[in-house]
This record gives structure tokens, C-alpha cells and sequence, in this order.
């Protein structure tokens, strides 16, 4: 073992040795006991009463395979009363030394099982003093029969203790705690020579007594275990043993009723179980083994402590994917460096993973539950959390310098902490903020059509305005009359025309086809010579002819005739009257109507009312564009109040975290103020704006005007004012007449800006951290280094569940500031997440009650080694103490003098 884990260990229990266990088992062998005890717990204690006659045959029994441990014990009979007392020997202690002990009691191997015998109280006094360091003692069942605890006269626990400090007291039940801390304060301190606060937070323990069900006087086998205590140790030894009843509040857990227990080895939280790092510039060879709650790394300056450190963060961060530079880490990574580290979401086996880096390249493995090998995955996240001293004491000066950052460091640390409820919300926010952008769009493209809406409007009023004046006046009468009249000197124009045309034509062509016909007849003349006046055509050529020549006069004097009618009909003034009567008429009316003569005719007028239906067209199109608009702005009002419930849900999911903190600090207060990061935000808004170095004090009223109350009401009305209002009114907005500087109106009016993107600029969470002192609270950044630094450690600790990493946490610290929060912090917190803790103070791994020490040191060719080759170890283990106290306090004689001068 090496690493500090739980045991289930039973503290008392007895074998055939003892006269009291029940008949039927008294013949059973060592076999038969140790199988029978190892199913229930991991260790046991072995107390006989008065006998310490199985101890032998039972470590001789005792094999490798059996992954049992036994403590050599005996349970004492002592003083007049009888009283039972447990001594736990030291496992390097051999039979015949204890036997010895046992002896100078003038406990003899004649008297050694018998149950009447009892030990004079000064003879076990004296002796039990005299091996001190090699054993320990324990009141049994304290309040039971033949308990200490069990005596009405107080004087005899004063006598006890005055002269031997107890380890721990063993108790039955929960009840029995509070009994006894009553009855530690009724003692009268005036009698009592003893440290009566030591008394008051001495450990208690349970044990089993492994009773007979059916005779509760009698013990069995099958009682084994069933009451015990959990012990965290990373080695079975009295040392360890004596740790674990010093710091029981780290190191013990009591069980009642063992059908009601839960592993304690079995961890939901991440943790990184072991590093090994090959091949750096000073470190050849290094594997370390990690536990899932407090390690320590400690050594001398430049032992390579922080170049562990930063080695895990290098790997852990570019698997992550989180940007990393550390130029100095360069000078340490050689091209062989290889870095592995093994990755548990929690101590299920099949969740663990390996990452792995070699040659400058990372990836990620995983045992395959088939054949057992590993197998590259896809990367996922590993989460840690990793802050050198430095960054943590300049946090609070980066906090306060918002101008460099978009986002509070300390926000940064909640979130981190919540990471997949906020990715969760910060999706729904991003699709919100999408939304809103779209609405803008399209309210922007239909305010660009609607913009046309005044000029449409002004035309359709100046159409409408002429076309009833039109319908009130004659005008369209005398214009179709007009027309009426234009119609008939049309018709007769054509009818005379047509037909003078056509009688024409039939004349010319009349003439033509009898030319025709003519030379034809000649012809043909010519040829019937032959026929010698047989054939006579010339009678009827000539009938042909007069009724020929006959058309011709006909169609002559039809000419003659339309010419004399169309003559008629020009002189006729009749229709010339008429026409020249309307013309007056509508000259009057079109100059009382203010209209152009020659725009205005029939067709002006239907022109008038095609673009009069055109406009009320566009018209009616623009309107619905308009209460797509409105719906629109509506949307966009909506997607808003969408949104700032995401931001609210937000706040109230850090709030969690954040009670938690306070609820668990006693160094620090912290306040949330939902969407109260009021100068982050102005800052990252006149960054935007391009306005960094002007309207200072216009910017500040704005955000005054803001943040001073209901921020989420008024975080909305300043979205609508940016995408709502059209002419952006800022003195409206704010409520005043006058800005400091008149040009602060005019930048949102400009087109320059890209309003679309100020949903973009969201005010975030405000995170208000106090420290607590005993007159008043103070602003973190009020405090003094060490106070800072303090309050950030207090608020890193106090909150997530993945790996936290910390280099070197006390240099900006005192002793007690170690003390009252690092120490305390840690020892609170170990259990619920792992630390990794790079130290030079004894108090972190030491009051902190490290699991995992590890002890590095430089050779002398100056590379990295552990010391004495040990991966990992605990305090009550000899290397790992000699270590610390050499390493972290100058040596034991330097550690001796220093006690001695304080006489403390």
C-alpha cells in the first residue's frame, strides 16, 4: 500500500481463546475463523480476553492470498471494577515481547484466559506507559457492562486518564456519542489534572465484540463484523492506526449496522490517478501514483514540483483544446518526451482513460471490455482545474481591469464548473440572439419598402383629388360627345374614301384586264385565218365590249357622285357647330380644373386610373409589409423575453454554486448580481461603437440609467430602443433634455454602426466578492496580498467536482491564513473532488491529512527523482515522515528546538 484508501476494519473481536465463545465453535481452526472474517471486512483486531493464546496461530495461518490483515490485541480485564481495555500491539512486535508485557502486568501464561482475573490498575498504569510507542489503548464498549463509561462515579475515568491517555474510546451506537460528550462535561475541571478539550475530541470507534444472536453473553464467528469502523491508511501498522484516531474527522467512519454500507473506496468524482512522465531535460524517469482526494508534492526549491504541474496542464489543455503558452515549458520537452496520465470519470474501470503523449503528438485510450487492450477513442473533455500562485493572486487585479477581458475571470470559474448547463443555455442564447438578428433583418428590408409609403400616399391623395373633380364636372360628357362626333366625320371619311377607293380600283382594273384581253382576242384573230371566215367572233367580242365601256361610265360617274356628296357633306355646318360648341365647353372645363388640354383626353384619363390602381396597389402591398413589420417587432419582442429568461436561468443555476460557496466559506461572501456587470458592458459596447475614448461621461449615464434598477426590464427597453425605434431618441431614452456632449445623440443615428450585432454585447452576471473580518466586510480588492489571495483560494475550493491543481498556494499566505483556509478548506472538501497540491508548508499535507504524499528531490547530476524511489505514501508512514520533516521544517532537531523554545 501506498496510497492512503479505506479499510473496513473491525476492532474487536475474539476467537475460541476467549472462554465466552459459544460451545459449538470452540474446536473451529484459524482456517475456519480467518474465511469467516475476511467476507465481512478487510483487517480485524484480535481480542481475547485476557489471552493472547490465537495471535500465534493465527498470523501463522494468515496467508499473501488472503488480502486480510490481523492486529495483535487482547482485551484486559482492569482494577477492582474489572474493567474492559483494549491494547492493539505494534504488528513488528513478536508474541514473546507481548507476552513479556503481559507478564510484568503479572498477567502470567497460567492466568492468561481466565475471564475472573483482573490486573491491578498501577501494574497496567505503569506498564502500558512504559511501551507506549508500542501499543495502544482503547476503553472497551464504553458504556456497556465492564465499560468504563459505565461507572456512576466519575472519579475513576478522571483516575484513568489522568495517568493514561486513552487513543479512542469504543462505543455501541450513535446514542453513546452523545452520552459521552455529556459526560466528559460534567466533569469538574477544578478536580480534573487532565486536558479536559483533548478528553472532549477524542476519537470514538465500534467495534463488533462478533456476539452469539442467540446468546448476546456469548461470541461467534458469524458477529464478525458486524459493527466496524472504516480506517483511511495507506499501510497497516500501529502508526497507522494512532494517525487515523488522532484526525478522526479525516480517517474514520463508524458503521452501526454493516447491511447498510456503501463502498467508501467508490468515488463519483473525476480524478487523475497517475502521471509518468519519460524524457524531459532534468527528469529521466518519474511515475506517480494519485488518489482521488488530497496529494501533495513537496520538495526543496527547483525539485520539480512545477514542471509536474505544468506538464499534466500541458496535456490536459491541449487535449481540451484550450490555448496554452508557456515558453519555458519548451526548454524542458525534448523530442522522446513522453507524457502519460491516466484520466477516471470516477472508480468505474470502464470509464478510465489514458492520455498519452509522445513525439509531440496526443491521443486518447480507452480499455476495450473485450479483449482488455487499449484502444485509441475520439478525445473528449477532461476536466481540471489548474491555477499557479501567481494567477491566483492576480485574478482580483484582472477582474477589476475589465477593459482586458470580455468576461469576468471569476464567472469564468463558475461556468467551468457547470460547463454543460451553461453550454446547454448558451445554445439556447445563441439561437435567441440568431433570431433577433433575423427579425432586425427583415424589420430593416420592410422599413426600406414602407419607406415609400409618405410619396405613394401623397400621389394617391393628388389622383384621388383629380379624379373627383373630373366626376363632378362635364367633362367626360363633352369628352364623349367629342368623341361621338369625331366617330361620325370618321365614318364617312372612311365610308367616302373606301368606296371612292374601291371604285377606283375596279375602274383601273377594268381597264387593265380589258387591255389584256384585247391582245389576247388579237391573237387569236390571227390564228382562225385558217378557217377562212368560217369562225366569226367579232359579235361577240363587241357585246363584251359595251358592257364593258358601259361599267366604265357606271363606275365614272359613281365617282363623280361620292366627290359631290363628300363636298355636301364639308359644307354641311350643322355637325361644325355642334363640334365647335363642345370644343368651348371643354376648354372651360379643363381651365376651371387646372389640367392640360393635351394630357387630358379619354385616354389621359384611363392612363390617370391605371396609375391610380398601380399606386393603391403598391399601397396595399406596403401595408402588408407594414403589419409584417409589426408581427415581426413582435417576434423580435418575444425572441427578447425568451432570451433574458435564459439569462435569469442563468444566473439562477451560478446561484447554486454560489450559496454553496457562502454556505461553506468562513472567509468569504459572495454576491451574484443578475446582469450587474455594468462597466464590462459599457466597455465592450463603446468597443463595438468605436467610441473607446469618447462621450466618458454620456457612456456612464447610459449605463447608469440601466443598471441603477431592474436590470432585466431595462436591459429589454434598451433592445427595443436599439431595433425598435426607428429614429433612436437617446436623451428620450434616457429620460433627459441635454447631453454632456450633443454629438452622443447623433452616433445612433448613423449608418456606420452595425446595430444587428449589439444583441451580441449581453451584460453578464456580476460576481461581488467580500472578505470577512470581524468588524466589517471589505471588497476583495480592499484587501491586503495575502487577504486576496485567500478569498480567490476560498472561491476556487468551495466550488466544482473535477481535478483541482494548485501550485504552491501559500507563498502569498501566513501560517494562519494556512491554517484557517487552505487547511480546513481542503480537509472539507477532499472527499467530494481531488486536489493536487504543489507545497512547501508541512501544514497542507500534514493537517490536511495528504493521502497521497510524494516527495521529490534533485540527484547529483541534478535531475528529478522521488525520494527513496516512493511513488506515493501517507504521514504515518516512516519515509514519508522523515521526509516532510527534513524537506518542510529544517530536520527533527531543528522541529525539537523550536518546540522546546515555544513550550507551548
Amino acid at each position: 500500500m501506498a496510497i492512503a484508501k479505506w479499510y473496513k476494519i473491525d476492532i474487536h473481536t475474539h476467537t475460541p481463546a476467549s472462554s465466552c465463545m459459544v460451545d459449538k465453535e470452540k474446536s473451529i481452526t484459524p482456517r475456519e475463523w480467518i474465511d469467516a472474517a475476511k467476507e465481512r471486512v478487510d483487517a480485524v483486531v484480535v481480542t481475547d480476553h485476557n489471552s493472547i493464546d490465537w495471535l500465534d496461530r493465527l498470523q501463522n495461518e494468515l496467508k499473501d492470498k488472503d488480502k486480510f490483515f490481523i492486529f495483535n490485541g487482547i482485551e484486559l480485564s482492569v482494577g477492582d471494577k474489572g474493567n474492559h481495555i483494549i491494547l492493539i500491539f505494534d504488528p513488528d512486535l513478536k508474541i514473546e515481547l507481548i507476552n513479556e508485557i503481559l507478564i510484568k502486568m503479572d498477567l502470567t501464561s497460567e492466568k492468561q484466559g481466565r475471564t475472573d482475573i483482573c490486573i491491578d490498575k498501577e501494574k497496567f498504569t505503569s506498564t502500558v506507559n512504559e511501551y507506549r510507542d508500542k501499543l495502544l489503548i482503547i476503553p472497551a464498549h464504553f458504556f456497556s457492562s465492564k465499560g468504563l463509561g459505565n461507572l456512576a462515579n466519575h472519579s475513576w475515568i478522571r483516575s484513568y486518564y489522568e495517568d493514561i491517555k486513552f487513543d479512542a474510546i469504543e462505543i455501541n451506537n450513535l446514542e453513546e456519542i452523545n452520552t459521552l460528550e455529556n459526560k466528559i462535561c460534567a466533569f469538574d475541571g477544578s478536580l480534573f489534572k487532565g486536558d479536559i478539550e483533548e478528553l472532549k475530541s477524542i476519537s470514538t470507534i465500534v467495534g463488533s465484540d462478533n456476539p452469539y444472536k442467540e446468546n448476546n453473553g456469548k461470541h461467534s464467528i458469524k458477529g464478525i463484523g458486524e459493527k466496524f469502523t472504516w480506517f483511511k491508511l495507506s499501510e497497516f501498522t500501529l502508526e497507522g492506526l494512532r494517525q487515523s484516531f488522532l484526525d478522526p474527522g479525516s480517517r474514520i467512519r463508524k458503521v452501526f449496522d454493516s447491511t447498510k454500507v456503501r463502498d467508501m473506496n467508490t468515488y463519483d468524482h473525476n480524478y487523475i490517478s497517475g502521471v509518468k512522465i519519460n524524457n524531459l531535460k532534468h527528469l529521466e524517469e518519474i511515475n506517480l501514483r494519485l488518489s482521488p482526494n488530497l496529494n501533495c508534492l513537496v520538495g526543496g526549491r527547483g525539485t520539480g514540483k512545477s514542471t509536474i504541474i505544468e506538464m499534466i496542464k500541458n496535456v490536459i489543455y491541449s487535449n481540451n483544446g484550450v490555448k496554452y503558452d508557456k515558453p519555458q515549458l519548451l526548454d524542458s520537452i525534448k523530442k522522446d518526451t513522453e507524457i502519460d496520465l491516466f484520466y477516471n470519470f470516477g472508480t468505474h474501470e470502464e470509464n478510465n482513460h489514458l492520455v498519452e503523449f509522445k513525439k509531440g503528438l496526443l491521443k486518447v485510450l480507452k480499455k476495450d471490455n473485450k479483449t482488455g487492450e487499449k484502444v485509441e477513442v475520439d478525445k473528449i473533455e477532461f476536466p481540471v482545474d489548474i491555477y499557479s500562485q501567481k494567477e491566483i493572486y492576480e485574478m482580483v487585479d484582472e477582474e477589476i481591469k475589465f477593459k482586458t477581458s470580455s468576461k469576468s475571470e471569476f464567472l469564468r470559474i463558475i461556468d467551468n464548473n457547470i460547463k454543460l448547463e451553461i453550454l446547454k443555455l448558451e445554445e439556447q442564447e445563441n439561437n435567441y440572439i440568431n433570431k433577433i438578428k433575423d427579425s432586425y433583418s427583415k424589420i430593416l428590408n420592410y422599413r426600406k419598402s414602407i419607406a415609400d409609403m409618405p410619396q405613394l400616399l401623397s400621389e394617391k391623395t393628388s389622383l384621388d383629388s383629380k379624379f373627383k373633380l373630373i366626376e363632378h364636372s362635364n367633362l367626360i360628357d363633352v369628352i364623349d360627345k367629342k368623341g361621338v362626333l369625331n366617330s361620325v366625320d370618321n365614318l364617312f371619311e372612311s365610308y367616302s374614301n373606301d368606296y371612292y377607293n374601291l371604285y377606283k380600283k375596279f375602274l383601273e382594273e377594268l381597264e387593265g384586264l380589258n387591255k389584256e384581253y384585247r391582245k389576247k382576242i388579237d391573237d387569236i384573230k390571227g390564228l382562225i385565218i385558217i378557217f377562212e371566215d368560217k369562225i366569226n367572233l367579232d359579235m361577240y367580242i363587241q357585246g363584251y365590249e359595251n358592257i364593258i365601256e358601259n361599267t366604265k361610265k357606271i363606275l365614272e360617274k359613281n365617282i363623280l357622285e361620292i366627290d359631290k356628296i363628300n363636298n355636301k357633306y364639308e359644307k354641311d355646318t350643322s355637325l361644325e357647330e355642334i363640334e365647335k360648341g363642345l370644343e368651348v365647353q371643354f376648354k372651360d372645363i379643363m381651365t376651371t380644373l387646372e389640367l392640360e388640354e393635351e394630357r387630358n383626353s379619354k385616354d389621359e384619363i384611363n392612363k390617370l386610373s391605371s396609375k391610380l390602381n398601380e399606386v393603391n396597389k403598391k399601397i396595399e402591398e406596403l401595408e402588408i409589409k407594414k403589419e409584417k413589420s409589426i408581427e415581426e417587432e413582435n417576434l423580435l419582442e418575444n425572441y427578447l423575453d425568451k432570451l433574458l429568461e435564459v439569462l435569469i436561468e442563468k444566473n439562477n443555476i451560478r446561484k447554486n454554486i454560489v450559496n454553496e460557496i457562502n454556505k461553506e466559506s468562513d472567509i468569504i461572501s459572495v454576491e451574484l448580481k443578475l446582469l450587474g456587470d455594468k462597466d464590462r458592458w459599457i466597455n465592450n459596447l463603446r468597443k463595438a461603437m468605436g467610441k473607446e475614448d469618447s462621450f466618458e461621461q454620456d457612456y456612464k449615464e447610459l449605463g447608469n440609467h440601466i443598471f441603477i434598477d431592474n436590470p432585466v426590464e431595462n436591459i429589454k427597453k434598451w433592445f427595443e430602443f436599439i431595433y425598435l425605434e426607428e429614429n433612436r431618441d437617446i436623451c428620450k431614452f434616457l429620460n433627459i433634455e441635454k447631453l454632456s456632449h450633443a454629438g452622443f445623440q447623433k452616433i445612433w443615428k448613423g449608418e456606420n454602426i452595425n446595430y444587428t450585432d449589439f444583441i451580441n454585447i449581453l451584460p453578464d452576471d456580476q460576481i461581488l466578492i467580500k472578505i470577512k473580518k470581524d468588524v466589517t466586510d471589505i471588497k476583495i480588492n480592499d484587501g491586503s496580498p495575502g487577504e486576496k489571495a485567500a478569498a480567490v483560494l476560498s472561491f476556487i475550493m468551495h466550488q466544482g467536482k473535477g481535478p483541482l491543481i494548485i501550485d504552491q498556494p501559500e507563498d502569498d499566505l501566513d501560517n494562519s491564513l494556512i491554517m484557517d483556509l487552505i487547511v480546513e478548506t481542503i480537509r472539507d472538501i477532499k472527499n467530494k473532488r481531488q486536489i493536487i497540491i504543489a507545497t512547501h508548508n508541512s501544514n497542507i499535507p500534514v493537517l490536511g491529512d495528504a493521502e497521497a504524499i510524494i516527495i521529490l528531490e534533485r540527484d547529483e547530476q541534478g535531475f528529478v527523482n522521488l525520494r527513496k524511489n516512493k511513488k506515493a505514501g501517507c504521514i504515518e508512514e516512516k519515509e514519508i515522515k522523515n521526509g516532510i520533516c527534513s524537506i518542510m521544517e529544517g530536520g527533527l532537531e531543528s522541529f525539537r528546538k523550536r518546540d522546546r523554545k515555544y513550550k507551548l
